[in-house]
């Protein structure tokens, strides 16, 4: 007998003893012993994240295997000294390094730990002897990597390692056990198990190399299966250009047949109704696709190549600056300058590159003294680093500030040099301008046109700004020196009125980029009138600085001691970065924009013999043509100066009237959304919110990394490490702006990248090639901040004095978090090209008769120069002799510059391996326009991207085909290659985790499908998710959304959320109509969800406004004092702008730690009550240093808390269910009974629904492995309708209360009487009560019942003819012995039970 004593922490113990004072000392003794430890005191086993235990295991293991190591040499001594009862030295040993071992929980963290402990030291071990070896035959050679292999096994090998011998605890490799060993038995046991293990690592080894072996078999698999004519012929057939449905591989009248006529003439009526009524007139297919209105897909090319030609000049010129500041920074940092040597280091700058007249002293002279002055700077930053070698970090060895400054004036020239020598469509006077300043031209730039929160005139009225008050004085003083001798001063007005048109006139506004406002070198007629007209500012140094002139000069106006004023350092610096940056980026702008309209025409010339394809005509003729007029349109206007300008060598030519307005650059109604102040505030808290979220967040940092790796992976380029090294030195060097390793050669275009200059260049040509630079990310918070900026009233951030708070985020891709975050993407971006650029020289090399369909518009235009037909496959081996210009100028022996020549074959597959990986990988600069400018919109997180998603999959797949359909096989292995990796991405990967994670973890499908369906979080639920726990049952226990990982997931998605759909429909029983409309809309949601949920802030703004979020947790309680509610407000939406490296976030209104901080927490000590989960868990501390480091989360159950709030939220659907009752029943005017009855039954239907689903979620949790006690409790704690039905999955119906029908029937003044047809009203209840959730799922299990019943009679009857051939005949004296009543009785329950039959 036993007794239950409860003790004083609430625990009930039983005592086996009837005693009862014995039994309630002996349960307080074991209470005080085993103290309850509160749910979060500690890490439990539920709490236990398995990529934390993974972490864990690769401590554990490194750990053991030093213990291994350690143990060794005392085993030898053991095995030499020891005797019965003496202590063990190699117990000894292995007693302190436990101390040390990290505990492992889950199966992983023991695999982790064991490949740590073994199979690294192993295969370093077999490596390192491999190299030793090479001289040896390939058997030998293997031998002696496996006896390497074996060998480290042995030295590292623990007690505690079990072997397979153990596992089968038989065969020669199971281990002596040690429990009841001592002295030397003991040290030999402990040595031949040594031996076992090794035995066993000699065979693993066999197998690793053999794992090794097999990614080669797959790619000779692979190029065999290219080699295969149906492949060939098949691919040929999809990518035929004859056929109008090419890219789905049909025949015209299979299309037909498929899609049908109505479909094919539906779409061209709609496209014509967009043409016709939508403000752009552009179709559906132009608003979502790169070409957009543009007549094709290589125009298309120039012009986005145009933006990554001034990307690569801007890039330069940051690189210039960077150097320069870093040089200064050193100096500043140690103390070895002040403010005055800083202002002179800024003046020589200054002088060295645009060396602006000083007086009488020659610019030549200005330059020379400042380049002295820059060397003695440079000698001088030497000088601090060798006293200090930390300095280093900031500027090394190579760099150099006049080398910097050299770089920039040399980028200046370049392009001046191009400018000069370019045809008449670049304003003449501007070519002069800059060929009488060659050497030190530079574009003077004004504060007043360039900075929002920049007013010349603030402060003026009454002296309140004396700085702006002496500068307009000044300004006005010099206004009155320009009229002629014996003029009228100016009166006080007028001054103010000339000053004020030269502010308000755009002519010299940045946003203005037509050649003629590059440079306010012209004169200022139509400007400024009166004494102003026909003057140029250079000759107005007071109001150049009114207006606020950038420059780096000390001094405002040098020589002119009465009207000069000092600027201060930050002024300088400021100013001479900004002239540097705009005087590059205008250049650029200009000279790009004239070669994009030259190269316009002349593709259009290699157009000629195709048909139709033309696009552009010199003249319009009908006849020649062949349209009406009112099909083309005039581009500009022919022998108009400024149409020529403006428009180039397209201005007078003719072009189709649906591409008119992308060549013209029409502005759309989202274009000036920006208008509003109010709204440029929301779009810069938009872009400063996906900024906070991502470039400032470790985590998404991470993911940015991994996840771009798919991209890679989907091109089939994989497998060359080496590249993919280069390209992290060469990204890594650009952050840091210093060389990153001594030797970075790369393969695929032969260059050895050593010094820092080589890696500049390497990388300036990738961002001319438009790889890299290009996150689509980035490019959207940018042109957010942009869009925010430029609004014609400014925006809310802008507002006041000092810099607008956009100002700091607009820099963010100058800052190391924005180049980490640009960089991690380029890594992946310049990997993916060296690969390409390989696989195509090598395949050209293989094949040299092989040819390549040019897909480059500028390789196009210069063959099609050289009398090369473009139109047709180019064979590369016959461009070995050619040289082409790279458009790049270089300076030759005698220091002139000429145009950079370079060998056409490397310069031809260079950009098609750049378009083939602008065209695959996610590009900001191919994002339709259209897509680009819905950024604007309230809606939507970095649309860009899914939208690149969709492009890219779409672009990687017809490229396999079209290479797959190439007659060398060479390219049809690429294309193979390319067709497995993208296969592999959408899905093949996804799959293959899911079902090894099943069959490690011992789970299945049913429990994923139940996961998602009932307890995944909404963001989860069509997502692919891993299995990587389970608990002893066989239940899953932690899940990884392996969708983080890998970006194609979004192009899939909706067709998961199709077929889960349907597949959740069947499970649950639904109509068939019901299944069809629930998959639609799920499917349609998730493909539409990125471009159209709430944006990050506009989310914010509206859970203040219905006081909830979308998880249905209330910001503030309506109870809250008027403070509190503002205060959780403003904190809710701050939250939105608040960035992912903050340690607190927001949480129900409060700020409170985030996991990681609490982690660190743990670490260090702090009381575990405060480092507690929101689940209420422990947080494991390994699992979020993994998740900082790698991105990897994972999810877990927590099943009674999903449960429990699926049955609230279905509780409060079922009173609202029971209200459409109500709600007739109880209505004031007359009700029919009829109406009545009907809303009794629509009531139940709806009941019935949420009930069923509330049904669904406890029979997943079982499915789950949730207890039925567990279940039950939750329920009723949750106060869940009619708890004993939900269990049987059995509906009660609803059924009105005597309070409503009393109510009802009433009839007053107020009120009619409301007939009840009660007899209805009970035939609908009793046809209700008692009805299957499932009928399908009760009838399957009453047949599951027949069959195990079946089964049992059959057994029972073979038991019983055993038994009976088996019986001694009885003797006639003596009984024969029956089964008992009893016997019977319990065996015919038993078959009522499996039958489902009452008893």
């Amino acid at each position: 007998m036993s007794l239950v004593v409860r003790v004083p922490d609430g625990r009930t113990i039983r005592v086996p003893t009837e005693d009862q004072e014995e039994a309630k000392q002996i349960a307080l003794n074991y209470a005080k012993d085993n103290p309850r430890i509160q749910r979060g005191a500690q890490l439990g086993e539920e709490d236990v994240n398995v990529f934390g235990d993974v972490a864990r295991g690769v401590g554990a293991g490194v750990v053991q295997a030093a213990a291994g190591v350690a143990a060794l040499p005392a085993e030898l001594i053991d095995l030499a000294t020891l005797d019965e009862g003496e202590e063990s030295v190699a117990e000894s040993v292995d007693e302190f390094f436990d101390k040390f071992t990290p505990e492992t929980y889950t199966g992983a963290g023991e695999a982790v730990k064991f490949m740590t402990q073994f199979i690294v030291p192993g295969g370093v071990a077999a490596k390192a002897a491999g190299k030793a070896g090479q001289g040896l035959s390939k058997a030998r050679k293997l031998g002696v990597q496996t006896g390497a292999f074996a060998g480290a096994d042995f030295a590292v090998s623990t007690p505690d390692v079990e072997t397979m011998g153990d596992f089968f605890e038989s065969g020669p490799t199971k281990r002596t056990e040690l429990e009841n060993l001592e002295g030397i038995d003991l040290a030999q046991a402990r040595i031949g198990n040594r031996f076992k293990v090794a035995t066993e690592g000699a065979l693993m080894s066999l197998g690793i190399t053999g794992a090794f072996a097999s990614p080669r078999l797959i790619r000779a698999g692979l190029d065999k299966a290219a080699g295969s004519d149906l492949l060939k012929n098949s691919a040929q057939k999809i990518v035929d250009s004859n056929k109008p449905f090419a890219k789905l591989g049909l025949e015209p009248e299979e299309a037909e047949g498929i899609f049908g006529k109505a479909f094919l003439k539906g779409k061209k009526q709609l496209d014509n109704i967009f043409r016709k009524y939508t403000p752009s007139g552009m179709t559906i297919g132009e608003r979502f696709t790169f070409q957009g209105q543009l007549p094709d897909r290589l125009v298309a090319d120039l012009k986005a190549s145009r933006i990554s030609q001034i990307a690569a000049q801007d890039q330069l010129a940051r690189n210039g600056m960077e150097e320069i500041t870093n040089g200064i920074k050193v100096l500043t940092r140690a103390g070895a300058q002040n403010n005055t040597d800083e202002a002179a280091a800024l003046d020589a700058l200054q002088s060295f590159i645009f060396a602006e007249k000083q007086g009488l002293k020659e610019r030549g002279v200005i330059k020379a003294n400042a380049e002295k002055t820059l060397k003695e700077l440079d000698q001088k930053i030497q000088d601090v680093i060798k006293d200090d070698p930390a300095y280093r970090k900031i500027f090394t060895k190579e760099s150099s500030v006049l080398e910097g400054a050299k770089k920039i004036r040399d980028q200046i020239d370049n392009l001046s040099e191009r400018i000069i020598r370019s045809d008449n469509f670049i304003d003449d006077e501007l070519k002069e301008t800059i060929l009488q300043n060659r050497g030190f031209y530079g574009t003077r730039i004004y504060r007043a046109f360039n900075d929002t929160t920049f007013d010349p005139f603030e402060g003026v009225q009454g002296g309140v700004n004396a700085a702006k008050k002496e500068a307009y004085d000044k300004a006005v003083e010099e206004l009155n020196k320009t009229l002629p001798k014996g003029a009228e001063k100016l009166t006080p007005k007028e001054s103010n009125d000339i000053l004020k048109s030269l502010v308000e006139n755009k002519e010299f506004h940045n946003a203005y980029n037509n050649p003629k406002n590059i440079t306010d070198i012209g004169t200022l007629n139509g400007v400024a009138q009166g004494p102003l007209k026909g003057r140029s500012l250079d000759s107005l140094p007071a109001i150049r600085d009114f207006l606020g002139e950038y420059s780096g000069g000390s001094k405002v106006i040098p020589g002119k001691a009465n009207v000069s004023r000092q600027r201060t350092v930050a002024e300088q610096k400021e100013g001479l970065e900004r002239r540097v940056v705009e005087t590059i980026d205008k250049m650029s702008k200009t000279l790009f924009k004239k070669d994009y309209f030259d190269n316009i025409v002349k593709h259009n010339e290699t157009l000629k013999n195709v048909d139709q394809a033309k696009f552009i005509f010199d003249e319009f003729d009908e006849q020649l043509i062949g349209a009406g007029p009112n099909q083309y349109r005039e581009i500009g206007k022919k022998g108009s100066e400024a149409m020529a300008r403006k428009f180039g060598a397209l201005n007078g030519k003719y072009v189709k009237a649906e591409h008119y307005r992308a060549f013209n650059d029409a502005p759309s109604i989202i274009d000036n959304m920006n208008n509003s102040s109010l709204y440029a505030t929301f779009l810069g808290a938009k872009g400063i919110s996906q900024i906070a979220k991502t470039v400032y967040s470790p985590i998404t940092q991470i993911r940015n990394a991994t996840t771009a790796a798919m991209f890679a992976l989907a091109n089939g380029n994989i497998g060359n490490g080496r590249e993919l090294v280069n390209s992290f030195k060469v990204v890594m060097s650009e952050i840091n702006q210093k060389a990153i390793g001594k030797n970075i050669e790369t393969t695929g275009s032969e260059v050895k990248l050593a010094t820092k200059k080589d890696i500049d260049d390497y990388y300036s040509e990738k961002i001319d090639l438009g790889i890299v630079n290009s996150n689509a990310k980035v490019g959207e918070f940018e042109d957010l901040l942009k869009d925010a900026a430029g609004g014609e009233k400014g925006s809310l951030f802008t507002v006041g004095k000092g810099k607008s708070v956009l100002d700091f985020f607009k820099n963010t891709q100058n800052r190391f978090a924005g180049k980490l975050y640009q960089g991690s993407d380029d890594v992946w971006k310049i990997y993916s090209y060296e690969m390409e650029l390989g696989k195509l020289k090598n395949a050209f090399k293989k094949d040299p008769n092989a040819s390549i369909t040019l897909r480059d518009a500028k390789s196009r235009i210069q063959l099609a120069e050289q009398g090369i037909d473009v139109n047709r496959g180019i064979k590369v081996s016959n461009l070995d002799n050619l040289q082409l210009p790279t458009g790049k100028y270089v300076r030759n022996s005698k220091s002139e510059l000429v145009p950079e020549m370079v060998n056409a074959k490397d310069l031809i597959l260079k950009r098609e391996a750049a378009q083939l990986v602008k065209d695959t990988v996610p590009n900001y600069a191919r994002v339709p326009d259209f897509i680009t400018k819905l950024r604007r919109m309230p809606f939507g997180n970095f649309i860009a991207f899914p939208a690149e998603i969709l492009r890219t999959n779409f672009n990687i797949a017809h490229q396999a085909a079209r290479e797959l359909a190439s007659e060398s096989s060479e390219i049809r292995s690429i294309g193979m290659r390319r067709l497995t990796g993208s296969l592999a991405v959408n899905g093949g990967i996804g799959a293959t985790l899911t079902t090894a994670g099943q069959l490690l973890t011992g789970t299945d499908k049913e429990q994923i499908n139940a996961w998602k369906r009932s307890v995944a979080a909404d963001w989860d639920r069509y997502s692919t998710l891993i299995p990587i726990a389970s608990d002893k049952d066989g239940n899953i226990t932690e899940m990884y959304n392996f969708s983080y990982t890998n970006p194609y997931d979004f192009s899939t998605r909706p067709f998961r959320a199709l077929y889960e759909a349907v597949g959740n429909g069947i499970t649950e029983e639904k109509d068939l109509i019901s299944i069809a409309g629930g998959a639609a809309y799920d499917s349609m949601k998730e493909f539409i969800s990125p471009f159209m949920d709430e944006s990050i802030i506009t989310e914010k703004a509206f859970d203040l406004a219905r006081n909830q979020t979308r998880f249905g947790r209330q910001i503030y309680l309506d109870a809250d004092p008027m403070g509190d509610v503002v205060t959780k407000s403003m904190l809710h939406l701050l939250d939105g702008l608040n960035p992912g490296f903050m340690p607190v976030k927001v949480q129900s209104g409060e700020l409170a730690f985030r996991d990681f901080p609490k982690a660190v927490g743990s670490m260090v000590g702090v009381n575990p009550e405060k480092t507690v989960s929101r689940s209420g868990g422990q947080i494991d501390a390994a699992g979020e240093f993994v998740a900082s480091l790698t991105g990897l989360k994972s999810v877990k159950p927590y099943l009674k808390d999903t449960l429990m709030y699926r049955t609230y939220e279905a509780a409060d659907l079922v009173r609202e269910s029971a209200r459409i009752f109500n709600r007739v029943a109880k209505s004031r005017g007359s009700v029919s009974a009829d109406e009545i009855t009907n809303a009794f039954i629509k009531s139940n239907e709806q009941r019935f629904k949420k009930l069923r689903d509330l049904h669904t979620a406890i029979d997943d949790a079982r499915t789950l492995g949730m207890s039925e006690k567990d279940i039950y409790r939750v329920l009723k704690q949750a106060k869940a309708p009619n708890i004993e039905f939900l269990m049987k999955g059995k509906f009660k119906p609803f059924f009105p209360s005597n309070e409503t029908m009393k109510y009802a029937l009433t009839s007053n003044e107020n009120k009619l009487r409301n007939p009840f047809n009660m007899s209805d009203i009970k035939e609908s209840y009793r046809s209700q009560i008692g009805r299957d959730f499932k009928p399908g799922a009760v009838e399957q299990a009453r047949e599951e019942r027949r069959q195990k019943a079946i089964e049992l009679r059959q057994k029972l009857a073979e038991q019983a003819q055993q038994q009976t051939s088996s019986i001694d005949m009885p003797q006639p004296n003596q009984p024969f012995n029956r089964p008992s009543a009893g016997t019977a009785a319990l065996r015919q329950v038993e078959l009522n039970k499996l039958l489902g039959l009452d008893d």
